[in-house]
């Protein structure tokens, strides 16, 4: 325990000097609040983004104490995206305002009266003096998830971060999907129950999991027996509750639900071959490079954003040379062994440290450091401090001198922790001698199709830190202004937001779809999902969860996009 006790001191340095010079290079960008704290009353003021808000009373907020005269300046009228010269005659039929006799900053719109059956998108148009401003709201009969549907195939559902996983793990109870295997079931049942609404079904990565196997058991293993990555694969998808789910997919494809699949970091070995088997020839297997995939779609791209993350992305430089390893098979990134660390601690049923509990650096240290960005200095003790991080938040006592076994991608050999970790900037093990020098870490860019100015210090912590790949996606799309909704997945974090963009009123959303791997697995909300509404009016975000009473509930807003 004392050199765990020494990992953390180096960690309390280091991970305060990661997160503040990364504030440093994106200074436009705040570190947000997860999303299932976000006040639901609160109104949208980005221009263009509309913001769901229930038939009822909605509260205006104005920066100054407001009176009667206000009122005669505001009206709700149906959405429009031209600001008026003149103020319109009367709001909408069934809309009044009042002034709050709790709070002297605010008007309370009242829209109980409106008559609709669906959704209805407004404006608020507010005259000061001779200026005209307006807001966008998406007004909803009922904020229950269930009653969102429309008599078109017209949504979108987004998940990902399952994890199935071989017998073994689930008797061993150190799967991350046990327990919320039943709700799965009827978040899929109730997508093919609405099949005439639903256009498609988008896994983003991580159905299965290949690495999620305790030490010292062999991964590919099934009955004590070795078998090949496609078979192992194929054993996962027979586990009877893995079937279920499985089998639940196949028939939203046999329902005229499109299947898309994009790869994650855990399941690299599902290719489309594979993909058909399960699912039926009509489902699409999305890929660019191996275990990697972008799906497109309009003003819409998803991907399970591994690609950008150092410790999980396919990595075609490090460790050839060593034991079988080729150009030709290089591939697997040191986040096989996180993971194997990762399943040892949880097998053993030891409690994950909080990476909040980990102290800071004083500010002038954290910007001196952020000023040697893209440097080999500053990318091996990011290294090293990851590393560190994995080790106290999965402390495993003696990790030391257990040994790994492989097997995999040109690797053969057992490895022990000083052969494939950095546990300081000084260590040199057997294993990713050069994964952080700056050249390397450009060219695995380059094999990635990832941009060549993505930061090595940005892709050390986007998995390891919540709300890191927020940063990334403003990083790689916040001059793009191709595309309106951007999902990730792969952090575990379900989050939406809207994100803003330079000589862009409207900008763009933001959404994370969490995982479903069981509670005592992960320290967010789990049992998530993004669905979107892909309507002729613009397209609708919204981040849900299934309750343990197999009803859908809100995350947050949902968020508008035209």
């Amino acid at each position: 325990m004392k050199q765990a006790n020494k990992r953390k001191v180096l960690a309390v340095i280091v991970l305060g000097i990661v997160i503040i010079a990364m504030t440093g290079c994106y200074p436009d960008v705040i570190l947000p609040e997860p999303a299932w704290m976000v006040d639901k009353e609160q109104m949208s003021t980005v221009a263009g983004v509309l913001v769901e808000q229930p038939y009822g009373v909605v509260k205006l907020e104005f920066s100054d104490e407001v009176d009667e005269s206000i009122l005669e300046h505001l009206r709700l009228v149906d959405y429009s995206d031209d600001v008026p010269s003149v103020l319109p005659a009367a709001s909408i039929a069934g809309v009044s305002f009042s002034l709050d006799p709790e709070n002297e900053n605010h008007v309370l719109v009242d829209c109980s009266g409106l008559e609709s059956e669906h959704a209805r998108a407004v404006t608020l148009v507010y005259q000061f003096e001779e200026q005209f401003t307006t807001a966008h709201m998406m007004l909803v009969a009922d904020t229950a998830a269930e009653a969102r549907y429309e008599e078109q195939k017209v949504y979108t559902a987004v998940i990902s971060d399952i994890h199935l996983n071989d017998q073994r793990a689930m008797d061993g109870r150190w799967s991350w999907f046990i327990d919320n295997q039943p709700y799965l079931i009827a978040y899929l049942d109730g997508i093919i129950a609405h099949k005439d609404q639903y256009k498609e079904l988008v896994l983003l990565g991580d159905l299965v999991d290949e690495e999620v196997t305790p030490i010292p058991l062999a991964t590919f293993a099934v009955n004590g027996t070795t078998v090949s990555e496609k078979n192992y694969i194929r054993a996962i998808a027979r586990v009877e509750k893995n079937k279920e789910v499985i089998d639940r997919i196949k028939a939203a494809q046999d329902a005229g639900i499109q299947v898309v699949y994009v790869p994650g970091n855990h399941d690299s070995g599902l290719d489309e071959d594979l993909l058909h088997e399960l699912f039926g020839n009509g489902a699409r297997f999305v890929s660019d490079v191996k275990g990697l995939g972008s799906y497109e779609t309009a003003d819409m791209v998803m991907e399970h954003s591994h690609r950008y993350d150092v410790l999980c992305s396919p990595d075609p430089c490090s460790n050839i040379g060593i034991d079988n390893v080729t150009e030709e098979n290089a591939f697997m990134g040191i986040q096989y062994f996180t993971t194997r660390i990762a399943a040892t601690n949880r097998h053993r049923g030891l409690v994950e440290a909080e990476l909040s509990d980990y102290g800071y650096a004083s500010e002038s240290e954290l910007r001196a450091a952020a000023a040697r960005n893209g440097s080999d200095e500053l990318n091996k003790a990011v290294m090293a401090l990851v590393c560190n991080v994995v080790l106290i938040a999965k402390h495993v006592d003696g990790i030391d001198t257990m040994a790994v076994p492989t097997g995999l991608y040109g690797l053969t050999s057992d490895y022990v922790l000083d052969e494939y970790f950095y546990q300081s900037s000084s260590s040199e093990p057997k294993l990713y001698q050069t994964m952080w020098k700056q050249e390397e870490w450009e060219r695995r860019l380059q094999h990635n199709n990832t941009p060549k100015d993505f930061p090595f210090l940005l892709g050390a912590m986007i998995c390891e830190v919540p709300y890191m790949d927020a940063l990334a996606v403003n990083r790689l799309f916040g001059e793009d202004d191709r595309y309106k909704v951007v999902v990730f997945a792969h952090t575990h974090v379900p989050y939406m937001r809207v994100m803003e963009r330079e000589d862009d009123e409207q900008g763009y959303i933001y959404a994370n779809t969490g995982s479903w791997v069981d509670e005592n697995a992960c320290s967010h909300p789990v049992r998530t999902a993004v669905e979107i509404y892909n309507g002729a009016e613009g397209r609708q975000v919204r981040l849900l969860q299934m309750g343990k009473d197999e009803r859908l509930h809100s995350l947050s807003k949902a968020l508008w996009t035209k």
